[in-house]
């Protein structure tokens, strides 16, 4: 990922995105990193700001994997 589209994301994260910023984000929403970066950015600003969601993780689909190869 470019360093505009970094700055697209941020600007735009933080409410001063203009139609560039929005127009250049939406062209490339299908792509993975930009999609990861973007709840990165989320996650580290509700952290920031006390609004954290609890974690949830699942790992019945591992455990079940694991069960079943040994049987």
């Amino acid at each position: 990922m470019n360093e505009a589209l970094r700055e697209s994301l941020s600007a735009v994260m933080d409410g001063e995105g203009d139609d560039l910023a929005l127009r250049r984000l939406l062209a490339r929403s299908e792509d993975a990193e930009l999609r990861a970066t973007w709840s990165r950015y989320h996650l580290a600003r509700d952290a920031l700001t006390g609004h954290a969601a609890a974690v949830s993780v699942d790992i019945s689909g591992a455990v079940r994997q694991a069960i079943d190869a040994e049987a």
